[in-house]
């Protein structure tokens, strides 16, 4: 974002150039401690359909609707008014990914202006990470979460730590800065967590005390069970849906159960930090599934909190994110 740029907007006559400002005004202060921030989000701001995150200097440009579909050159083109160096586009479906083409998804050119490096760096406060935001419909780093990241930094010092579903392991990089004794990331795609490491690296973390485990998260957590060991906070983040080709992974069918592993595997005292990805349930349908996690394994509750996504993204109505920190006893 550049000054500038929102002040050519307050100039400009063009709507779609004044509603991107209008929301991303909003927003202006989050770069004092982020360069990744959300400068317009499709289910809260002006622009139906639209998600526009900003990436040090590019911005990727989410499409939800037909209509962005259609606008998206215009788009891109006010986007570079509003300071980007290029814009990358992303046109989200809901369907099976795998019968549509990535590159016509993703393309990994930008739409308009200048390319992006294929990785580079973005902090967020004292966190570091590695984006691809021209490598998929993905860019490595989840901006929703920053908060929920920065919760989990401050409650790690001298914890075990479970995060599963790790990705690219920057849930695994916030506990670890935050002074966590032992990290582990659980993840089924071993380029996932190649990239996990090299945000470890990128944030000098000693490599021995992480684990990255290529898993599938559903079957490990059964083994667990089995186990000794117990963690101190526990980050959920499932997808809604994966396949290996073998086996798959649905929310519907398989976070409850997941939910109730979680909580038998918390130390006393214990957090888990319960995020849900999945349009279909409410949150009050989801703070029941956690109630109904802790009630099935016996646990006393402390606390259940509401874990809200960052200030730029969705806060309320039918919200795709939701997020619940549960304490036990």
């Amino acid at each position: 974002m550049t000054f500038d740029g929102l002040s050519r907007a307050l100039r400009s006559n063009k709507p779609l150039l004044r509603d991107l400002h209008t929301a991303a005004r909003l927003r202006l202060h989050l770069f004092e401690h982020t360069d990744a921030v959300r400068l317009h989000d499709a289910d809260r701001d002006p622009i139906a359909g639209l998600t526009v995150e900003r990436y040090g200097d590019y911005a990727v440009l989410s499409a939800y609707q037909p209509e962005i579909v259609a606008q998206r050159r215009e788009i891109a083109e006010a986007l570079i008014e509003l300071g980007a160096r290029g814009v990358y586009y992303k046109e989200r479906v809901r369907a099976d990914l795998r019968r549509h083409s990535s590159q016509n998804l993703a393309p990994s050119a930008p739409l308009w202006g200048v390319a992006a490096e294929p990785q580079f760096v973005v902090r967020e406060g004292s966190l570091r990470f590695h984006v691809r935001i021209g490598d998929g419909l993905a860019t490595g780093l989840f901006i929703d979460q920053r908060d929920n990241r920065s919760r989990l930094q401050e409650r790690s010092r001298g914890a075990n730590v479970l995060n599963l579903f790790s990705y690219t392991c920057s849930f695994s990089v916030a506990a670890a800065v935050g002074g966590a004794q032992r990290v582990t990331s659980v993840d089924l795609s071993g380029a996932a967590l190649t990239r996990g490491n090299e945000n470890l690296e990128l944030n000098a973390l000693p490599r021995e005390q992480h684990r990255l485990l290529k898993a599938d998260a559903r079957k490990w957590l059964e083994r667990a069970g089995r186990r000794p060991e117990r963690y101190d906070q526990i980050v959920l983040d499932p997808p809604v849906f994966s396949s290996d080709g073998h086996d798959s992974f649905s929310v519907e069918r398989d976070y409850d159960e997941m939910t109730r592993q979680c909580v038998q595997l918390l130390s006393p005292g214990g957090c888990l930090l319960a995020i849900l990805n999945h349009r279909g349930t409410s949150s009050d349908q989801h703070r029941a599934i956690v109630l109904s996690a802790a009630n099935a394994m016996s646990r006393t509750i402390r606390r259940l909190d509401t874990a809200l996504p960052a200030e730029d993204c969705a806060q309320s109505g039918p919200a795709m994110t939701k997020g619940l920190l549960l304490q036990v006893a």
